[in-house]
């Protein structure tokens, strides 16, 4: 497939998106934020800590951050009606290629992440599988034996490296339950 662009909706003359999820600006930088220039410029992409990949638009010198995802949907799909989600139909959240994207209801995105096992939402207990998880099965299953042995949660949260709140959940079940 060959690479597309269109302008992105609101922001038209100033910015496009392609069909691969590149994002580039025609608006030059410093001084002169409101001129243009003919030749565009890739905007670098922020990953952020859950993965979804954003970039920041300027319009009259307002600076708002979005998703990638949602701009190659707005500009190639069309409008995303609200309270619509835009799932990533493989479950990667940095592949914003227009054939990995879809708009539907959060229900819908909800059932997607359970198909491809990236929803971690209530009553899912990953564990070690998350990809956020700081601890592996063992370790859950020492630090409750050394719990149990009489160390304080504090020298549990210090050894694991996680915070003294984590370990309080841990030992009592309301987080790793599964184990």
């Amino acid at each position: 497939m060959t690479e597309e662009w269109k302008a992105i909706p609101g922001y038209e003359g100033m910015y496009e998106v392609s069909n691969w999820g590149r994002v580039r600006s025609f608006v030059k930088i410093g001084r002169k934020l409101n001129e243009l220039t003919p030749k565009p410029r890739f905007l670098t992409i922020h990953i952020r800590f859950d993965r979804y990949q954003s970039v920041d638009l300027t319009k009259n010198r307002v600076r708002e951050k979005v998703h990638v995802h949602r701009l190659v949907a707005k500009a190639f799909i069309g409008p995303i009606g609200k309270g619509m989600h835009v799932a990533h139909l493989d479950g990667n959240p940095s592949n914003n290629d227009l054939t990995n994207l879809r708009i539907c209801s959060p229900k819908e995105n909800e059932s997607h992440k359970k198909d491809h096992g990236t929803y971690y939402g209530r009553g899912i207990t990953p564990g070690q599988d998350c990809w956020r998880a700081k601890l592996r099965d063992e370790q859950v299953i020492e630090m409750r034996d050394l719990s149990k042995a009489g160390w304080s949660q504090q020298e549990l949260a210090d050894r694991f490296s996680v915070t003294q709140t984590n370990v309080s959940l841990i030992v009592r079940r309301k987080t790793w339950s599964h184990i």
